[in-house]
C-alpha cells in the first residue's frame, strides 16, 4: 500500500495515515510533489499481471486524497518513473512497452494545467529499437522549461549497451525536441 501522514507546521505532531493506493495489487515506487497546499502523488501499482501507474491528489495540505486516476491506460506495462509541479502544472513522466504485446520500453509524458484535476494527451517521447529506460526531469521554476533525460539499453551478445537520451521543452511540455544520445 501507499500510505501517507503530514507533520502539523505548528505542534509538529504527525497526522493520521492515510491509505492512498488502498489496492488489492502491489504498490510500490512512489513519487510526492507538492505546491501550497497541493499535494500530488504518484506510484507503480502491479493488477492482474500488469503495472500500471496511478496519481491522486490532495488540495488540503494532505488531509484528504482525491479518487486515484491511472495515467497509464495507454501504454503497457509501467517501468519506473518522474512526477514534478510548479504552480498548477503537475508533469508526469515513465518508461513503459508501447502496448501489452510489445516488449520495447519507452519514454512517456502527460501533463496537467489545473493541479492534477485533468490530465493531457500522452506523449511518446522515445522511438528507439534500444529499450529507454528510467527516465527523470527537471524543470524551471514557472514550469515553462522541461529537461528530460532516460537511459537507452541495447543488447550486444548479452552485454548491455547503454548510452543516455536528452531532450527538452520550451513551452510546458506542449512539445519536445527531437531527442539526441
Amino acid at each position: 500500500e501507499i500510505l501517507f501522514r503530514k507533520i502539523d507546521e505548528n505542534s509538529k505532531s504527525l497526522s493520521n495515515t492515510v491509505n492512498i493506493s488502498n489496492s488489492k495489487g502491489m504498490s510500490n515506487l512512489a513519487k510526492l510533489s507538492s505546491r501550497g497546499d497541493n499535494v500530488y502523488i504518484t506510484w507503480e501499482d502491479k493488477r492482474t499481471d500488469k503495472w500500471r501507474l496511478l496519481f491522486s491528489k490532495s488540495h488540503d495540505k494532505g488531509m484528504k486524497f482525491d479518487t486515484v486516476t491511472n495515467l497509464s491506460n495507454s501504454t503497457g506495462n509501467v517501468h519506473l518513473h518522474d512526477l514534478a509541479s510548479v504552480g498548477k502544472n503537475v508533469f508526469v513522466l515513465w518508461a513503459a512497452n508501447e502496448n501489452i504485446s510489445s516488449s520495447n520500453k519507452e519514454i512517456f509524458f502527460i501533463k496537467s494545467q489545473d493541479g492534477g484535476n485533468c490530465f493531457g494527451n500522452v506523449l511518446k517521447l522515445s522511438n528507439d529499437i534500444a529499450d529507454s529506460l528510467d527516465p527523470h526531469m527537471v524543470i524551471n521554476q514557472n514550469g515553462s522549461i522541461i529537461y528530460v533525460v532516460w537511459t537507452k539499453c541495447g543488447t550486444k551478445h548479452d552485454d548491455p549497451d547503454c548510452t543516455i537520451a536528452f531532450t527538452r521543452s520550451l513551452d510546458q511540455g506542449n512539445t519536445f525536441a527531437d531527442s539526441k544520445t
